[in-house]
This record gives C-alpha cells, sequence and structure tokens, in this order.
C-alpha cells in the first residue's frame, strides 16, 4: 500500500494506539467527577491540554485557554459562530473570510451572511492574500478576520502573520482566527507564531483519531468576552463546550503533540514527483507552497477515474478535499485561479513523511497509465 492522502486524515501511530487503549482499560472514570476514578480522568485531560499548548507555542498556557472539541469543524464553528453571536454590537458587522477556507469556515461565513452580517470574501489568486485588497476591506466597524494558515487543497501557505498584523493596525480590536488543521505541528514555527487571537487544530492530521480536536482562545478574547459557547449543558471545557470530555481522544492528542513529526522528507519526495511528471500531468504551484501537498492536473482524463485506478493498485490519493470532493465546482481551484476545465482532472499528493523512490516511480508510472486508459482529447 502506498498512501499518500494525509491531508485527509494519517493512521493512528504506535504510542498513540498504545495510549488510547491504556485509557480505555485503566482510566474510564468522568473527568467532572469528585472520586478518585474522576480525579484520574481530570488529570489526563489538563496534562494533554499543557501539552497542546506548549505544541501551539502561545504564551498563554492556563486552562481556559484551550477548548477540547469532537474536532477541527467543531473549533472552526465555536470560533466564528461562537465570537459573531457573543455581543448584541456585533449584529450586522463586518466579518471578513478568505475565498479559500474549508467547508467548516466557508459554512459558518454563508450563515453569518444570511444572519444579515456585512461578510467579505478575500481573493486567494496564486495562493496568496493581496494586502492591499486586505487593507481596502478591513475597516474599524470589522470585528472578526479569519483566515486560514495552509491550504489543505492546493498547499498554499497564507502569510497571515502579516495580515493579522496589518488588520489590527486598522483595528485594534478585531478578533483574528486560523484554521490551522493543515498546518499545526508541521510549519518550522510553532502556529503560535502567527499572533492569531483563535486558533483550530485537529487530531486526526497529526496520527492521533478522528473526533478530537481544540480551539486556541487568547486572554485578549476571554477578558472582553467575545466568545460564547455553541454546544450548552453541563459547563465543561471552562463553560465553553458542554458534553463530557472524550478523555480517550484528549489522552490520543496530547500523546500525538508531545512529539515533533519529521517531514523533511515529505518536501524532497514532493519534489521529486514535479521534477519527473509524465507528459500531460501538470502540477499546481502556489506562491508559497507546503512542502507536503501537491495537487496535479491529469489532462483529460477524469480524477475520479484516475483516483479509483490508482486505488485498484492500492495507491491512495484524492481529488480534493475530502469534506468536498463530490461538489464538481471545486470552489478552491476556482479561486486559485485554475481553469474550469482542469478542475474536473484534479489529484491532491499528500505526505506525512518521506517516501521511497520506488514507491513514487509507481505512482508516477501508474498516474501516466491512467492518463492514457482514461484520457480524453480535450475540447
Amino acid at each position: 500500500m502506498i498512501y499518500l492522502d494525509n491531508s485527509a486524515t494519517t493512521p493512528v501511530s504506535e504510542d498513540v494506539a498504545e495510549v488510547m487503549s491504556e485509557t480505555a482499560a485503566n482510566c474510564f472514570g468522568n473527568p467532572s467527577s469528585l472520586h478518585g476514578l474522576g480525579l484520574g480522568a481530570e488529570h489526563i485531560v489538563s496534562d494533554a491540554r499543557k501539552a497542546v499548548l506548549n505544541a501551539l507555542g502561545v504564551s498563554c498556557r492556563a486552562a481556559k485557554n484551550l477548548i477540547f472539541t469532537s474536532g477541527g469543524s467543531e473549533a472552526d464553528s465555536l470560533a466564528i459562530l461562537g465570537c459573531m453571536y457573543s455581543k448584541q454590537s456585533h449584529r450586522g458587522k463586518r466579518a471578513v473570510f478568505g475565498s479559500s477556507e474549508h467547508p467548516a469556515v466557508y459554512e459558518c461565513a454563508r450563515r453569518l451572511e444570511e444572519d444579515g452580517f456585512d461578510v467579505v470574501f478575500l481573493s486567494s489568486k496564486n495562493g496568496r492574500i493581496d494586502m492591499d485588497e486586505l487593507c481596502s476591506v478591513i475597516t474599524p466597524r470589522t470585528v472578526f478576520f479569519s483566515h486560514m494558515q495552509v491550504n489543505n487543497e492546493t498547499g498554499a501557505v497564507y502569510d497571515i502573520k502579516t495580515a493579522f498584523a496589518e488588520a489590527k493596525k486598522i483595528n485594534p480590536d478585531i478578533i483574528t482566527h486560523t484554521d490551522a488543521v493543515q498546518s499545526f505541528m508541521k510549519t518550522e514555527k510553532p502556529v503560535g507564531a502567527c499572533g492569531a487571537d483563535m486558533i483550530s487544530v485537529s487530531g486526526h492530521k497529526i496520527f492521533a483519531p478522528k473526533g478530537i480536536g481544540a480551539l486556541y482562545v487568547s486572554d485578549r478574547v476571554i477578558r472582553t468576552k467575545n466568545l460564547r459557547p455553541i454546544i450548552l449543558g453541563g459547563g465543561q471545557e471552562n463553560g465553553m463546550r458542554s458534553g463530557t470530555e472524550n478523555v480517550i481522544g484528549i489522552a490520543a492528542l496530547g500523546q500525538a503533540v508531545r512529539h515533533s513529526f519529521d517531514i523533511s522528507g515529505a518536501a524532497a519526495a514532493r519534489q521529486y514527483l514535479i521534477d519527473n511528471l509524465p507528459d500531460g500531468i501538470t502540477p499546481l504551484i502556489p506562491d508559497d507552497p507546503a512542502g507536503y501537498i501537491l495537487t496535479v492536473f491529469v489532462k483529460g482524463a477524469r480524477s475520479e477515474t484516475v483516483l479509483h485506478y490508482l486505488s485498484s493498485k492500492e495507491i491512495y490519493v484524492s481529488s480534493g478535499s475530502a469534506c468536498s470532493s463530490k461538489h464538481k465546482d471545486n470552489r478552491v481551484l476556482r479561486e486559485f485561479g485554475v481553469d474550469r476545465s482542469l478542475m474536473d482532472s484534479a489529484i491532491r499528493i499528500s505526505f506525512a513523511g518521506g517516501v521511497g523512490k520506488e514507491d513514487l516511480d509507481l505512482v508516477l508510472s501508474s498516474l501516466d497509465e491512467g492518463k492514457k486508459r482514461f484520457g480524453r482529447a480535450q475540447l
């Protein structure tokens, strides 16, 4: 098996699986219970919280600064909807988003539009933020700005640190958020260095299981009460996310972030593919690409057909975001500037580390075979 769909999900690592098994067997208590079993579970949650905050590299590391969620999508919803609906004074004011955001962010923005907020989407041609455009749409009445750090389909790395700084020059009170699901633990500097007030992360992109994620919240957001819960109940997670904590998932996420990931081999593998792509297969190259995501276009062939052909050879890639791969009009590629005629031929290859040359050569030859077998003349 050659697994190259790590932007969709990663396998659970052996050490994380061991921690999950141990936690399930020995720590079934409810973290809110005051007896010994409950305190043991609460200790596991607390240790994991510290580990995730440390991995984020943020200055605020109190328990209130990290909210465990069911994944990146819930973290995004809590950040966006929880902020925009936190105060009556926010009603109808402006929120700015990148146009190439993951559906977890984009659909929240659309909900705000439906509810009468002034929503603006920043263009993302060639995978970059236009700072002039940014400065024209951020106003003193803009209350929220969200932009992803690494695009899950194109691999574009956005300069959000500069963008957030520019936004705060215009409105020092603006709340900034980034969906860092594709960049957490994979960037040279910790994600917290981007200067966002809120950061969403997910476990299953970094060798933890599905169903666990987290939202970092800065002291400033907490102090100014710019966040309110969207799940109500028993008041867990410092009142910001009710529901009994997923102790096994939390323990797994804590273990996953305790060691750095060596993905240095990913960039070399990605470049090897780019340098050796067969005729008729072209790469998508952002202005500033991540070294672990590569989208290619198999001209004349439908991506779904090529994907299934590769799968028959136990080569696993994707045709875009797993959360939007069934949509024919790919919004992210369109906003990047890809011609509509190419969108249906996109194949995303995503790495979690180095891959052997032999495997890469098999991927290249199989892509070539797929193009020749299923390609058609371009209209």
